[in-house]
């Protein structure tokens, strides 16, 4: 399971069951998540979201509507605002331009972010701590994580001076987050050796430039 479901799992049910708690007359009993974003329903990351919820004892159809809406960037702003229209209770977004159009379609329905990069600089919220407004979420490239990873790894290994990156260079939140990665390691005394790709097929030769660079220790985004 994506290491980043559990926990927006956690923030959607949590938005779903708040109102119905509130509400000794509920005017529709079974919740409807609408689930915005560009991988397909069969994606693993959509499987891992629905396994999430029938661990918490939600049955699809039964306890709980999904109204899925997948699309290439340029269709998520219309796909968000009919999920508006169709009243959802929460929308959960997949990657960053899904939760770009979320938040242009609504500013009422609570959106969680789930799979984005990161949400400062692309101007979805202005704080991590304190997202404010309806938008609140999880993202594994904030400003700051490669540094922290970085002095993470050199508390771990205190003798490592050469680290390989691989990173995914058609993303540009990971272009960002090499940035960041690359101001870390030079404050930590570190080389970091970049090594992109672009699409699967390049990972082999990749991940033989990193072996060959002879890293310390190696990483990925």
């Amino acid at each position: 399971m994506n290491s980043l479901i559990p926990a927006a799992l956690g923030l959607i049910v949590g938005l779903l069951v708040a109102p119905l708690a509130a509400d000794a007359q509920p005017a529709r009993t079974v919740p409807r998540i609408g689930l915005l974003g560009f991988p397909p329903p069969g994606d693993a990351t959509y499987q891992a979201l629905l396994h999430g919820l029938q661990e918490l004892g939600y049955t699809k159809g039964k306890d709980v509507l999904i109204e899925f809406r997948w699309g290439e960037p340029p269709r998520l702003p219309e796909l968000a605002r009919e999920l508006v229209r169709l009243k959802v209770d929460v929308i959960a977004t997949f990657g960053t331009p899904a939760a770009q159009a979320a938040k242009q379609a609504t500013n009422t329905i609570p959106i969680v972010l789930a799979l984005i990069g990161d949400p400062i600089r692309t101007g979805i919220v202005t704080n991590l701590a304190r997202p404010g407004g309806n938008i609140t979420g999880v993202t594994n490239l904030g400003p700051g994580t490669a540094q922290k990873r970085l002095a993470i790894l050199k508390e771990t290994l205190p003798n490592a001076t050469r680290v390989a990156l691989l990173w995914n260079s058609a993303n540009p939140d990971q272009l960002a987050h090499l940035i960041d990665g690359e101001a870390g390691a030079r404050s930590l005394g570190m080389t970091l050796h970049s090594v992109p790709v672009r699409r699967g097929e390049e990972l082999e030769g990749a991940l033989v430039a990193m072996i060959r660079e002879r890293p310390g220790t190696c990483q990925r985004l």
